[in-house]
């Protein structure tokens, strides 16, 4: 199990906190072989909802180098009403993003997606 305890209830994390979740994350299932895994919080919405479309968003800028939040967001919806309930949440997806890839220009092979 990997948690991330410091995202309140009300509020948003550091972007970094969420890079370093995915990481975990990745790794994890890189070990265990896995592809399935189970993404909760408290409500079932906001918070797992928030990291969902992060974590989609990395993976397509990843193999496609292009994001599109607004229509993650809006296919997450159909299955997930309440995600992203606000403009801060929406914000912070692109926050997120945005902290990866300054992280990763420093890498030739991420560049290369760009």
């Amino acid at each position: 199990m990997i948690q991330l305890m410091s995202w309140p209830l009300e509020g948003l994390p550091h972007p970094t906190a969420i890079i370093s979740l995915i990481k975990k994350l990745t790794n994890t299932l890189m070990s265990l072989r896995s592809k399935q895994t189970v993404i909760m919080c408290s409500d079932g919405v906001v918070r797992s909802g928030t990291f969902l479309v992060i974590h989609s968003q990395l993976e397509r800028l990843k193999t496609e180098g292009v994001v599109d939040v607004f229509q993650a967001i809006k296919s997450a919806r159909i299955h997930r009403p309440g995600i992203i309930p606000n403009t801060d949440h929406y914000v912070f997806c692109y926050e997120v993003l945005a902290d990866f890839v300054e992280r990763m220009e420093a890498y030739h092979n991420f560049k290369t997606l760009m």
